[in-house]
């Protein structure tokens, strides 16, 4: 019996094995393209993570699963939103996320995540934030810390969450013209907060 296990594991092992040359050879036939599956509803510029895609049904989907191709994930769907089952194209994703306004001259500012506080559930694609923070007025005796918030819900545009402490995490805020500099204030604040609203 420990003979018959042992050869089973051999042959598994040099199966993958010529499965890896041969897919590290000539990893794709003429007109191959690589294509995933989407396993649930994914917004548009969401950034893929473990479970969000499948390998679809295709001769190579063997050996995608057998070298764990992986490579899609920390990437974004920059394209519109997918349904469950829908087929996504290499070229749908993309290192960044791709990224339109919808106000006319607002802006799109790139918040970075250092001490913010992760809101329950996480950060959402689609929902809105209230940025306030902490403002000094006064003169030098008589100073006193305000609190600033801008009451005008900023839309979240898209996430990216590094997969390394070198590597930044942030938000793409749309922010209207009117607004630019009290959120230039508040993006350079020692004490602030975002508050996630309206989560879609």
């Amino acid at each position: 019996m420990r003979s018959v296990i042992l050869s089973a594991l051999v042959f598994v092992a040099l199966f993958g094995f010529g499965l890896y040359r041969v897919f590290q050879a000539s990893p794709l036939s003429p007109g191959y393209t690589v294509t995933w599956k989407a396993e649930h509803s994914l917004p548009s510029n969401h950034q893929i993570r473990p479970g969000d895609l499948a390998y679809p049904e295709e001769p190579l989907a063997a050996a995608r699963i057998l070298l764990r191709d992986e490579s899609a994930n920390g990437m974004h769907l920059a394209a519109s939103a997918v349904q469950p089952g829908q087929a996504i194209p290499a070229e749908d994703i993309s290192p960044r996320p791709v990224l339109k306004t919808h106000v006319p001259d607002s802006q799109i500012y790139f918040y970075v995540l250092k001490e913010d506080t992760t809101p329950a559930g996480g950060w959402t694609e689609g929902a809105s934030v209230i940025p306030c923070y902490q403002k000094t007025v006064g003169k030098a005796d008589s100073a006193k810390d305000k609190t600033v918030c801008i009451h005008t819900p900023l839309s979240i545009l898209a996430i990216h969450t590094g997969a390394t402490s070198s590597e930044a995490s942030w938000l793409a805020l749309e922010v209207p013209a009117n607004l630019r500099c009290t959120f230039a204030e508040f993006a350079m604040a020692d004490k602030r907060v975002l508050f996630q609203i309206n989560s879609p």
